[in-house]
Formats: C-alpha cells, structure tokens, sequence
C-alpha cells in the first residue's frame, strides 16, 4: 500500500494504474457508510485503453482519515490471512472470497483509495444458495485462524512492515487490535486482553454506555441495568477456544456478491474477538439465509446457547447506533437490558 500523503486523488490514480495519461470521465457517488463519502472514479488513458475503476473514501477532515488508514490496514490484514490460510488446506473454502485491495491513503488529503469491486445486480434463488454456503464456509475458515506467527515469518511484500511488526505480537489469546477500528467512540484497543470477557466489557461496552450516558442517550435507570449486567456477564458469554479475526461490521451492506458468485466483504473494523460476534451482528441489519448459518455450524459449531447470546453481542451495536444516529434504537436496547440479568 502507497502512501499518497501530498498527491492529489488524480495524481494517485495515475501512479496506480501506472498510466500518467488518465483523464477522469465520471465520479457517481456510493451508498454505504454515513461517515465518509465514497464514490466510483471512472478513468481512461488513450482512446484505445479500457476504462480504469477505482473507489474513492474521502473523510471530512484529517482527524476522521486516521479511520480510512485503520480501514486500509484492516482489509491487509484480512487479505494476510487469507493467504496464508490459502498456502493450507482451506483453499476450497476461500476461492469464493475476495477482498478489496487498499492501493494508497493520503492523511495530507484525507482519502483512501480502494479497489473496486462490481457486485451483482441479479441472482436467483439457487445462486444465492450456493453463494450462501460458500460465504459461511470461508468466514468460518478465517474465523479459525490464529497462527499469527506463521503470517510474520511469510514474505508478504503486500504487508507493510509497521503492520506486521504489529501482527507479530499477537497470539492465540489476544482479544482486541494494535489501533481503534473505525466504530466509534472506542477506549483504545491496545493492549489486548487476555480473556475475551474483559475485551468485552472494557473495550466495548464500558466506553459506549459511559458515552450514551453523558450525552443524556441513555437514561440513568438503563444505565443502572446496564451496569448491573457487567457484574454478571461472564455468566451469559461463555470464552471462545481463541481469540478470532473478525470483520467487526458485518451487515448485510458490507457484503457483497460479485458477477462470478464470489463474495467481498468491505468496509471493516478488524479486530480479534469472538468470532460469533460477527454473527450476531449479521442477524442484526438484514439476516443472512438460513443456509448460510446451518452451513457456518458446520464448518464452526458454536458452543449450546447461541441464540441466547446474540442479544448481548448485539447491545454493543445497538449502543453504538444510539451514539451515531439517537434515540430510536432505544427500545430494542431497553428490552435487552430488562431481560438480562
């Protein structure tokens, strides 16, 4: 990944396609994220060239780019597992997975530029099946990952050095990041927790209700709930075997299926968690299929209880909506708060 810091959107698009005679010829806006805006960039050379796609995340100003650089690294360091997963036994489960490819960010200009990745515009209900079954085998797959040893000894020449050092100091029992992911407000994720449970309470729902609290989102008798529910979480959220890679936004808008039936995951907030946190989150925002969850339990059981689970994952999420868009996310987290403990 290039760090494009003075050059100008254009000018970056010019070193990445290595073509200096590139002309932009349209910029459509695209729907997703509500903190930075993101658009196509359509660009040609000569005549004779084909067109030249490109994705363009543009942050409102220099203090929210920090969070295109964490996006930036959370698509390497998926792409790193992947790989390395691939140099295994599991290619069959990720040759259906894809994940764009970060070419540059510019702090100076405050943008990130992304490989683009054309999804879908039909499908049928076989297709979907199949691209079901394939998502869930390969997001189980990465979700077993945890030799972070063997990704720092690879010659990875896509890894930047800084985030490999990082990388380096993972293990098997790290529960959390080296940096915030994007999701915000955060306390920071450094250093990682050793039991899953902490991570959890500390790094996640401590900061938000402490944040929803403050601004008056939250009134002092959820809160009070709240906090008598962190006394007896570890009751209700039994530790993971390891600590897991997870894409940490995984609604249905960022995943998306592509014209060969592969799936692309976008926009995420890696972290290492338990992995059936991003399985809440997905029955959250648009449920995925029955078929891809069956499927998911086979590649990765979860421990009996899941469903009684997926509540508690899912106030993080909930809190965090409060957070960012108000008061209307209320009542679903009121009903949590009144059913546990």
């Amino acid at each position: 990944m290039k760090d494009f810091d003075t050059c100008s959107v254009f000018e970056a698009c010019c070193v990445i396609f290595n073509d200096p005679s590139l002309r932009v010829i349209t910029e459509t806006p695209l729907t997703g994220g509500c903190i930075h805006q993101t658009s196509l960039i359509t660009l040609q050379g000569h005549p004779t060239t084909p067109l030249r796609k490109i994705v363009l995340k543009q942050a409102q100003n220099r203090h929210l780019a920090t969070d295109l650089i964490a996006e930036a690294n959370s698509l390497l360091a998926l792409r790193a597992v992947k790989r390395s997963l691939l140099k295994t036994n599991h290619a069959a489960a990720l040759q259906y997975l894809k994940i764009p490819k970060p070419y540059g960010t510019s702090s100076h200009h405050n943008y990130l530029l992304l490989e683009y990745l054309a999804p879908k515009t039909t499908t049928t209900p076989t297709q979907i099946r199949s691209n079901e079954t394939y998502f869930a085998a390969a997001l189980a797959t990465l979700h077993q990952f945890k030799d972070w040893h063997q990704i720092t000894t690879d010659k990875d020449p896509e890894l930047p050095a800084a985030l490999k050092t990082h990388l380096a100091n993972l293990t098997a029992q790290s529960f959390g990041w080296y940096e915030n992911p994007y999701l915000k407000p955060h306390k920071k994720f450094a250093p990682p927790k050793s039991k899953w449970i902490d991570f959890f309470k500390e790094y996640r729902l401590i900061p938000l209700l402490n944040s929803t609290y403050k601004d008056n989102l939250l009134p002092l008798t959820l809160r009070k709930k709240a906090d008598l529910l962190l006394k007896h979480l570890h009751q209700y959220l039994p530790p993971p075997s390891h600590a897991s890679i997870v894409h940490g936004d995984l609604w249905s808008g960022n995943v998306l299926t592509l014209p060969d039936d592969a799936t692309a995951l976008i926009d995420p907030a890696v972290h290492l968690s338990h992995h059936e946190t991003d399985l809440a989150l997905s029955e959250l925002f648009g449920k995925r299929p029955p078929i891809f969850y069956s499927t998911y339990q086979k590649y990765f059981p979860s421990a009996p209880g899941y469903a009684s689970r997926v509540p508690l994952y899912n106030l993080y999420h909930l809190l965090n909506h409060l957070h960012l868009f108000g008061k209307s996310y209320l009542p679903s987290i009121a009903h949590i708060l009144s059913t546990y403990p």
